[in-house]
C-alpha cells in the first residue's frame, strides 16, 4: 500500500476507530449519517481504518457500504487486512498448545469459549452468548462445538471467554498465575480476550502505519474499552467516547460525545476535518 498521502489542515491523516461501544450505538447499529461523514473524510484525503476485537468477517460487509480505506485491524490486533479481508498484511496466531491450556482452565469454570479464525468462529458452551453474537452487525454465525479442541486445524487469532461474576474472576486469576505466554485484556466486565504474545491493537496500529506510510503522530484513534488502551499509547491523538470506561477516558487526549450520540462522527467532523491544526 505505502502511498504518499497529503497532510490535511488538521494534521490527521488517518482515523482508526473501534466498532462496539464506539462507532456502533448501544443497539449495535451504525449511527445516522455515518456514510456521509465517512465520505466527507474520504474526499478530504483522510484515511479510515476499523480496529475491532471482532474477526474479519465483520469488516467485510461494513467496508462494502462505508467509504473506508483500510487497512483494518481484526481479532484484537491479530489480523491486519484490506477491505475484503484481503490482502492480509499481518497475521498472528496462538500456539495450539497454549490454546489447549486456556480451554482446560476455562472449562473448569464452565465459561463460554470462542475461537477466532480469519473467516469463521467456533464456540463451546455458548449459553446466552451465542444469542448476543448472532446479530446483523456480527455476521458470520459462530459454529457451536461440543469440544472446541477436537480436530482443531488452525492457530486461533484470538480467544474470547465469557462468563459472569466469581467464575470469570477465578479463571482470570488462574490464567494470570499460570504466567502463560499470551496477551490478556478485556472489552467488558464479563469477558477475557486472549491474543498471541505481544499482540494488541497498539502493535496492529504500528503495522497499519507501516503499510500506509502514515506516521503514528498523524493518526487519531477512537475507542471505549481497555483493549483500546494500547492503541491510545501509540497514536498522535487518542479520543474516548463519553460512554468509555473510566480508565480509557483518563488515558484519552479528549472525550467526545457517546456512541449513542454519534461520537465518532463528531470527532471526524470537528477534529479530523478541522480547517486548523489539531496535532
Amino acid at each position: 500500500m505505502n502511498k504518499t498521502f497529503p497532510i490535511p489542515p488538521s494534521g490527521i491523516q488517518l482515523v482508526a476507530f473501534d466498532l462496539d461501544g464506539t462507532l456502533m450505538d448501544s443497539h449495535g447499529e451504525l449511527p445516522n449519517r455515518a456514510v456521509d461523514a465517512f465520505a466527507a473524510a474520504h474526499n478530504a484525503g483522510v484515511q479510515l481504518s476499523i480496529t475491532t476485537g471482532r474477526n474479519a468477517c465483520s469488516i467485510i460487509p461494513l467496508s462494502k457500504f462505508l467509504p473506508v480505506t483500510g487497512p483494518h485491524v481484526a481479532s484484537g490486533g491479530s489480523l491486519v487486512c484490506g477491505n475484503g479481508g484481503r490482502p492480509i498484511y499481518a497475521r498472528h496466531g496462538l500456539n495450539i498448545d497454549m490454546a489447549q491450556q486456556v480451554v482446560r482452565i476455562c472449562r473448569r469454570w464452565k465459561l463460554t469459549i470462542f475461537f477466532h479464525g480469519s473467516s469463521h468462529i467456533l464456540v463451546e458452551n455458548p449459553g446466552i452468548y451465542l444469542t448476543q453474537a448472532d446479530l446483523p452487525s456480527f455476521p458470520g454465525h459462530p459454529r457451536p462445538c461440543e469440544d472446541i479442541l477436537a480436530g482443531l486445524r488452525f492457530k486461533p487469532l484470538k480467544i474470547t471467554v465469557y462468563g459472569a461474576g466469581d467464575s470469570l474472576r477465578a479463571a482470570r486469576t488462574e490464567l494470570e498465575q499460570r504466567n502463560l505466554d499470551f496477551t490478556m485484556t478485556h472489552s467488558d466486565a464479563d469477558d477475557i480476550e486472549i491474543t498471541p504474545p505481544g499482540v494488541n491493537k497498539g502493535t496492529a496500529l504500528r503495522e497499519v502505519s507501516t503499510v500506509t506510510g502514515i506516521s503514528l503522530e498523524h493518526i487519531m484513534v477512537i475507542g471505549d474499552s481497555p483493549n483500546d488502551l494500547p492503541m491510545f499509547a501509540e497514536a498522535g491523538l487518542a479520543i474516548a467516547v463519553d460512554n468509555a470506561a473510566p480508565e480509557v477516558k483518563q488515558a484519552a487526549n479528549r472525550v467526545v460525545p457517546s456512541n449513542d450520540e454519534g461520537g465518532v462522527l463528531w470527532a471526524i467532523q470537528h477534529l479530523a476535518l478541522s480547517p486548523t491544526p489539531i496535532l
